[in-house]
């Protein structure tokens, strides 16, 4: 029995290390598919424990992306409302509805930054980044202006780096910058944890962003698509105060 143990509780341990690395796979054959001009799609399937977790994301530049603040809408209504290809869910918001952390729709900033444990992204002169609400903070008080900005969190991945997490469970949704400054949004309709979420967008064959930023998630999470060669609805069981729209 002595003999058997430690081989035994070795294998455990490297079974275990190697799982954390494989916790969801992706589809071969998906792809990115153009659904309008400068608006390209990706459906495909993530899997975590086994379950089955359907992916849906989007790659376009950062000038097709706008932040949009009001009245609490689902997603469909807010790309109605804003004559939009597409809408998702955007960044926390509080009791009252009212959206929490910076907010800032097309130069116009309509919410004021939340703490500093957060992070920002945000668009100024055409590029993409996400910052340390630290920076923004500090940039703000110089007078800098950004076009578009949503200050949400945790990091998912900063500078190619995995964060570390919390195991806890949630439809999922968040957006990343590629390394050719187009912005990546992606939802996950099904329960994910925070690593394996994380894990899909730092991957190469995932959706390959050096950083990324989780969104509002659970019940939150919603996509409203239509446009001439597509439509697609993945609902929410309540409405939200801002979105991430493209036009």
């Amino acid at each position: 029995m002595r003999r058997m143990f430690w081989p035994g509780l070795i294998l455990c341990v490297v079974l275990a290390a190697s799982w954390r690395g494989l916790m969801w796979r992706a589809n071969d054959r998906a792809h990115w598919t153009t659904v309008a001009s400068g608006v390209e799609m990706r459906r495909f399937d993530a899997s975590e424990h086994g379950l089955r977790v359907p992916i849906v994301a989007f790659r376009v530049a950062p000038e097709r992306l706008h932040i949009a603040v009001g009245n609490s809408l689902s997603a469909t209504s807010w790309r109605r409302k804003e004559k939009a290809i597409a809408a998702m869910n955007g960044g926390y918001f509080d009791v009252t509805d009212r959206s929490l952390g910076l907010r800032v729709s097309d130069g116009r900033q309509v919410a004021s930054l939340h703490g500093k444990r957060w992070s920002v992204f945000r668009i100024k002169n055409g590029a993409a980044a996400i910052l340390p609400a630290s920076d923004v903070a500090a940039a703000l008080k110089r007078g800098v202006r950004y076009q578009q900005a949503v200050q949400c969190g945790p990091m998912l991945v900063r500078d190619g780096k995995v964060g570390t997490f919390k195991a806890q469970w949630a439809r999922r949704t968040g957006l990343g910058v590629t390394r050719d400054n187009r912005v990546i949004l992606a939802v996950a309709d099904g329960q994910l944890s925070l690593l394996a979420w994380a894990q899909l967008w730092a991957a190469r064959d995932g959706l390959n962003c050096p950083n990324a930023l989780n969104l509002d998630g659970g019940s939150s999470t919603q996509l409203s698509l239509r446009t001439s060669k597509s439509t697609l609805e993945i609902a929410s069981g309540r409405p939200v105060p801002d979105a991430l729209v493209i036009k």
